[in-house]
């Protein structure tokens, strides 16, 4: 494969998917072979096995069946994911996942729309903002930090989510950062489950205590405090609410459920991190596992005419790979027919990606005997510099999308 010097793209099957990019798909609910997804960040830099580190803000995926997580969505694909959100002009990389929860998932291991919640205020969001990863590519307050105020009766500015969930009648299930007072409910611990829901509005659907229960008796033993409820998840498989805690450190990976017994597939030793690790931010949903093709690039940042190198793993051993890439996202729609990240995330309009219809040879590559690829990249000017160029590798031995990468040119 020659190095990307920026020319490419999209057989006939390619441009076809590239049509429809604005069909959601269904969500899959007990469909032939599904089974239970997951998404999830860890509070501190861990090591996953082979994989290397991974960072606050990144995300790991895994099924239920899968001995061990996977690199999903990581810092140099998250500008793909959320564009320009401080307005400067570049898309941006979010410092810290606080709270995470799929809206409308789709079959495969990727989420169509996503809310989530920051660690700290950044990108002119505050940290109590529930921030909503539109499929049409924008990302908006979903539900703002001064919403969470009223509805909590409070005027504290230490409204910091960092639980969550979004139930199936679109209610808020989510717990906080620090203990509050409020006027509805009186004091609330951190450790809390809260919901707000159109007909109810606040409640309180469980109390620390209870959560030091469950975990106790999940693990069948007494345990020290669990501090902090730092992530929410329905269990897919039947709709019970589970959970992870702050402490004690050998379950604050774990996925427990409110019945005392742990999701299983997502207890902290399933996950794979060979360092210790506390998962702060977990989504669950149901669908068919189809682990996406891992792209990488070094350095992320290319000046004009300098030269960089990528590497794409768990693709098709031997298979063909086809590179996609734009200057503009895209909508983020799930395809039923494409596995892996299950979506382009390049707007199908976009000059850039249309000019390299034409030579689109030019970017077929070749998978190794165990499913790897490396190649070298340039920065070329594509458009006035700086842009930012999102790249995506179709594997077309699996008809699999891998994570997206982000390379800033200029």
């Amino acid at each position: 494969m020659q190095s990307l010097a920026l020319s490419s793209l999209a057989p006939a099957r390619l441009l076809c998917l590239a049509t429809y990019l604005g069909a959601l798909s269904a969500p899959a609910v007990a469909q032939v072979g599904s089974e239970t997804l997951g998404l999830a960040s860890p509070s501190s830099t861990a090591t996953l096995g082979s994989h290397g580190a991974i960072e606050d803000q990144d995300l790991v995926a895994k099924c239920a069946s899968e001995a061990l997580g996977r690199p999903w969505l990581l810092a140099g694909g998250w500008p793909s994911f959320v564009g320009d959100w401080s307005g400067d002009g570049r898309w941006d990389t979010p410092g810290d996942i606080d709270a995470l929860s799929v809206l409308d998932p789709g079959s495969d291991l990727a989420p169509s729309e996503i809310v989530f919640s920051l660690l700290a205020d950044e990108g002119g969001f505050e940290d109590g903002d529930l921030l909503r990863r539109r499929s049409d590519g924008r990302i908006e307050a979903w539900l703002t930090e001064a919403d969470l105020r009223t509805a909590l009766g409070t005027t504290s500015t230490a409204v910091d989510v960092d639980a969550l969930e979004i139930g199936p009648q679109q209610e808020i299930w989510f717990s906080l950062a620090s203990d509050l007072s409020s006027s509805v409910l009186g004091p609330i611990a951190d450790g809390d489950v809260l919901v707000i829901d159109a007909l109810q509005g606040l409640r309180r659907a469980y109390t620390e205590a209870d959560l030091q229960r469950f975990a106790e008796t999940a693990k069948g033993t007494a345990l020290s405090a669990i501090l902090d409820c730092i992530a929410l998840s329905f269990d897919p498989a039947d709709g019970v609410l589970a959970f992870i805690v702050q402490s004690p450190s050998d379950i604050d990976g774990s996925a427990i459920r409110v019945d005392g017994r742990f999701v299983a597939g997502f207890q902290e030793a399933d996950w794979g991190f060979t360092s210790a690790v506390e998962l702060d931010a977990l989504t669950l949903w149901r669908g068919r596992c189809s682990p996406a093709p891992r792209l990488r690039c070094t350095p992320s940042s290319l000046g004009l005419g300098n030269f960089g190198g990528c590497t794409i793993e768990g693709g098709t051993p031997s298979g063909l790979f086809l590179l996609v890439l734009g200057t503009r996202l895209g909508e983020l729609r799930v395809q039923p027919e494409l596995g892996g990240a299950g979506a382009l995330l390049v707007d199908a309009n976009d000059p850039v990606f249309l000019s390299f219809a034409a030579r689109w040879n030019e970017l077929l590559g070749v998978f190794d005997a165990q499913g790897r690829a490396v190649f070298p990249v340039r920065g070329e000017p594509l458009l006035s510099a700086p842009f930012d160029l999102t790249l995506q590798a179709l594997d077309l031995g699996s008809w699999s999308a891998s994570t997206p990468w982000t390379l800033r040119i200029g």
